[in-house]
């Protein structure tokens, strides 16, 4: 929770999903320093408030869209640390501590003493072993939670293990909370814990804060694997493209897992696939700049060894405008790619590229790999629009042109505080906006995922018109979206219909985490 003496005139902030960090707002601000020069404070490890001594505290300034390091020490024996000479602004303290998870603290202004209460990491630790008992090595462990952030069902890694030569594996530095562990070996089918292909049959391993899971037994199953070999050509030079490195991600997003291969001169190689679809995924340089690339290619292994499988990396521009109609273009826009892909989301993200958008509305993205894509906007100030993006087909040969986007200004506004049980204002709460319909649970365009202030205070500008559940919730981001969370909002979350142009003023009711 984090709690400020003053409140902040910060605008809202749009909350993306990510999928590996995990972090907590534990700060309480508890004096005043010099006013507009310094921000100091103390770091304290655990619940009984011992002092963390050479802790590493970052500081990044994060004003008017900035996220500039502009300083980096190290606690004293009191668990104290002083920024001096700081400009005015607002700026985001990182704290690290081995064993303890990394805490940061936003919304902070020169002229405040800040504290920072460090949190215990859980440890989970076992061995992999095969139907002999014999212990498996160098074989993948991952912890890994489910997630519907990308509009389906997956379960992408939280943390990961190789197992020794004995079999042996661990992994420490994980966040409380709930997940799944996932064990997967050359020649061995994939294997959910305890004993499981998918999600049916799976357990569920929670996880409290400092808490040590040892002993988890991993058993894994022959299966027949298959490999996978051929060229990576640069298609500007019709050379062997100069990639740096490729690993394969199954497109199963649950029980599928990756598998790393070698590259070399263009050449690459993949041993120990299982029958199936995956993506190739190669960070590759550029012939005529030293840009790192990555290019991603679906692939399907059958139930025999490939060769001589020839992948072109090519690269194409994708240009087009944005159409306002009758109003202003809005200052501050952006485009960029976006895979429709789910799987390649979850597991490799990143975008197909980007380009800011001209005054008269025109963009022009290049480098663009061969892909299918989703063209989204984005908005440097809270927007009042919203956009149906299209689907874009892109070869990776002829350049695609005359990507026209029409802004819909007809978006409403919901706003209003975050709000718990009790009534109470939460801080930094995650505000969530999701259209009534069922079918809609995984288009991004009818749900909208908000922080609110340090005050409990949200706006959400950009909604498409129709009838949604609202509601604040301080549980994990990637659950939105999940079909159990959605049946609990319908009957407890509020109710709001937005209408063209409409503004609508409610408070958004705190709902826990589902009972599953």
């Amino acid at each position: 929770m984090l709690i400020l003496e003053q409140p902040c005139a910060e605008p809202m902030k749009i909350i993306r999903a990510t999928f590996f960090t995990q972090v907590a707002f534990v700060a309480i601000a508890t004096g005043q320093a010099p006013p507009g020069t310094s921000v100091l404070g103390h770091v304290y490890a655990g619940e009984n408030g011992v002092p963390s001594i050479r802790a590493t505290v970052s500081l990044q300034d994060e004003s008017f869209g900035l996220h500039k390091r502009v300083g980096q020490i190290k606690t004293d024996e009191n668990g104290g640390f002083r920024f001096d000479k700081l400009a005015g602004g607002v700026y985001t303290l990182y704290v690290e501590q081995s064993g303890f998870l990394t805490e940061y603290v936003t919304h902070v202004e020169p002229g405040r003493a800040v504290t920072v209460r460090l949190r215990r990491s859980a440890i989970i630790s076992g061995r992999v072993l095969g139907a002999d008992g014999k212990g498996i090595s160098k074989a993948t462990v991952e912890i890994a939670a489910l997630s519907y952030t990308y509009g389906a069902v997956s379960l992408p890694s939280k943390g990961l293990a190789y197992s020794d030569d004995h079999g042996n594996w661990r992994i420490p530095g994980l966040a409380p909370g709930s997940y799944y562990l996932r064990t997967s070996s050359n020649g061995y089918d994939t294997v959910l814990y305890p004993d499981a292909s998918g999600l049916d049959g799976a357990s569920r391993i929670e996880l409290r804060e400092g808490s040590e899971m040892l002993g988890i037994e991993l058993r894994l199953r022959r299966a027949p694997r298959f490999s996978l070999e051929g060229q990576l050509i640069d298609s500007e030079t019709e050379a062997p493209a100069q990639a740096e490195s490729l690993r394969a991600y199954s497109a199963d997003p649950i029980a599928g897992t990756f598998v790393d291969g070698t590259v070399r001169s263009g050449e690459f190689r993949l041993e120990g696939l299982k029958s199936g679809r995956y993506f190739l995924n190669f960070l590759w340089v550029g012939a005529t700049n030293n840009v790192v690339r990555s290019a991603v290619f679906p692939v399907e292994v059958g139930s025999v060894d490939q060769q001589g499988l020839v992948l072109r990396a090519a690269r194409t521009r994708v240009a087009g405008r944005l159409d306002a109609a009758d109003h202003i273009l809005p200052c501050c826009l952006s485009v960029y790619l976006e895979p429709t892909a789910a799987t390649i989301r979850a597991r490799i993200g990143g975008s197909g590229g980007g380009s800011d958008v001209a005054s008269d509305g025109s963009f022009d993205i290049a480098g663009v790999e061969a892909g299918e894509y989703r063209l989204r906007v984005h908005a440097g100030k809270p927007a009042r629009f919203f956009v149906r993006e299209p689907v874009l087909i892109v070869d990776g040969h002829a350049p695609v042109t005359g990507a026209n986007l029409k802004l819909d200004f007809s978006a409403g506004t919901v706003a209003g505080r975050a709000l718990d049980q009790a009534g109470v204002p939460i801080s930094g709460a995650v505000v969530v906006l999701q259209s009534v319909e069922p079918e809609k649970l995984s288009n991004d365009l009818y749900r909208r995922v908000y922080g609110a202030s340090p005050t409990g205070s949200y706006s959400i500008t950009d909604v498409v018109p129709g009838d949604y559940l609202l509601f604040a919730w301080r549980g994990a981001s990637d659950l939105i979206g999940d079909p159990a969370l959605f049946e609990q909002a319908l009957p407890r979350a509020r109710r709001v219909t937005v209408r063209p142009g409409g503004a609508i003023r409610e408070n958004a009711p705190e709902l826990l985490a589902p009972q599953r």
